[in-house]
């Protein structure tokens, strides 16, 4: 468990050895397990290095619990994060309420923060784990094959 929380709290996650900044062909990931009595109290949000915010869920999840139990944002999910949608406990794949593109041309390097906000504090919820994942950041690298010649020599 990496910490409970009952109003706002923050967890970073420090990224290092990847590109920056993100470049334009690139996809981000962010996978939550946030345990939670009623996940319609819960704000989520991810803060890049540049200190940029990014809304994930807000205030989504209605009086369902556990809605982000193994939950993964991605942009172009088909299910999205909003109240019309979330009427089963568990959702694996969310679009996030804001796109994660945004981050698009922003530094990757150094703490990406998760922010959790619970609105209403007499329900119980904490942040289990969560993680980022960055696909395709390196373009592929030239691939140089020499392919052996030969030249006829002029007589």
């Amino acid at each position: 468990m990496v910490g409970l929380f009952n109003n706002t709290a923050t967890y970073p996650l420090y990224i290092s050895d990847i590109q920056s900044p993100l470049p334009s062909y690139a996809s981000i990931r962010v996978n939550v397990t946030i345990p939670h009595t009623t996940s319609g109290d819960l704000f989520i949000a991810l803060i890049s290095p540049d200190s940029s915010l990014l809304t994930l869920s807000d205030l989504d999840g209605l009086l369902i619990p556990n809605v982000f139990v193994d939950t993964s944002f991605v942009d172009g999910a088909s299910n999205y994060v909003d109240d019309t949608f979330f009427t089963m406990a568990h959702i694996p794949v969310v679009a996030p309420s804001q796109p994660l593109l945004s981050f698009r041309g922003h530094n990757t390097t150094g703490p990406w923060t998760l922010v959790v906000v619970d609105f209403i504090a007499e329900n119980v919820g904490y942040l289990d784990q969560w993680s980022i994942e960055f696909d395709r950041i390196l373009p592929l690298p030239p691939v140089f094959n020499p392919l052996p010649f030969s030249m006829p020599l002029s007589s």
